[in-house]
């Protein structure tokens, strides 16, 4: 089946925080009108299917966003870099984002050093912000492959901090994007957690589209971008996304992710345990 034959699908998953759902859509109406005044074929809305990782690779993905560690350990070669976002959140520099250390807010830890020994709850094994990026951070304090008493993979962000609020884990690491939008719509729930460090950064989020979209429509994508990033008509929707614009990173870039997997390995910590 041709490129122009495939159903066009577009997501944008990985802040969907509900507070900022109309923000989303609102976003995608812009880029979308944008794209079709090129020629580009979208669809109207946004995919909100649960299994988000499976439309990373549906052939007529036209625009999604998705995490720089599964992008590069499992998607290059089957979708495109648009572009990465830049967010004004704590933690973000330019295009860089970290994730956070987050504990109760009356745990007595000040550092990762202060949670040997302890339970961490992660979103997900594939996941740069709750997974790769603290095994990082971790690894230099490990002693034999070994620092957490034990690791629960939680399914997201959201309920990783439930496990720590409840009492079933003592810490986990939230992407600082997500962070800013639980400080500004769930107040009360980001008080009951404090943070105690700041991992590694890494190139943020990035944009990307199937590696069927073709080289000119992979550029009407970033003009579109370009457009929406820059139209006044949708700056109130940008800042209640935290949107400051985008970047044209490459491949080179996110190779960073993988530098931090593959220091981990070295140091002898393979695993987040």
């Amino acid at each position: 089946m041709s490129y122009a034959a495939q159903s066009p699908v577009a997501s944008l998953p990985m802040y969907d925080h509900p507070a900022v759902r109309r923000a989303t859509d609102r976003l995608w109406r812009g880029l979308a009108r944008a794209l079709g005044q090129e020629g580009v074929r979208v669809p109207d809305i946004l995919n909100r299917q649960p299994d988000y990782a499976t439309l990373w690779e549906l052939p007529g993905l036209i625009f999604s966003q998705t995490c720089g560690y599964p992008y590069m350990s499992r998607l290059r070669g089957k979708v495109q870099l648009v572009a990465t976002p830049i967010y004004n959140a704590m933690g973000c520099e330019g295009p860089h984002y970290c994730s956070l250390v987050t504990v109760r807010t009356d745990d007595p830890a000040g550092a990762l050093v202060d949670c040997r020994g302890r339970t961490v709850a992660f979103n997900a094994v594939h996941s740069q912000s709750g997974y790769n990026t603290l095994r990082a951070a971790v690894a230099p304090l490990a002693k034999e492959g070994s620092f957490f008493k034990s690791a629960v993979e939680s399914g997201n962000h959201s309920a990783s901090l439930d496990a720590v609020a409840a009492g079933s884990a003592d810490l986990c690491a939230i992407d600082c994007v997500t962070w800013a939008l639980l400080v500004k719509h769930e107040p009360e729930r980001a008080a009951m957690f404090k943070i105690i460090q700041q991992t590694p950064s890494a190139p943020g989020l990035p944009f990307i589209t199937s590696a069927n979209t073709p080289p000119e429509t992979l550029q009407k994508l970033r003009n579109a971008l370009t457009n929406v990033c820059a139209n006044p008509s949708l700056a109130q929707a940008r800042g209640a996304l935290l949107l400051d614009g985008a970047a044209l990173l490459s491949d080179d870039d996110y190779e960073r992710v993988t530098e931090m997997e593959q220091r981990a390995i070295d140091q002898g910590y393979p695993t987040l345990n």
